[in-house]
């Protein structure tokens, strides 16, 4: 699904220099995932 989110510029090219990502989709879809894991892991 194709959408459009505003994301700070700043905090993306810190989440892509520690992780070595290279793409922001990638980072976005990593995010959710970890953040939907850890949800699933406290309920």
């Amino acid at each position: 699904m194709r959408t459009n989110i505003v994301i700070d510029d700043e905090l993306i090219k810190e989440a892509l220099k520690i992780t070595g990502i290279k793409t922001k989709k990638e980072i976005v879809n990593i995010v959710l995932l970890s953040k939907c894991c850890l949800y699933l892991c406290h309920d």
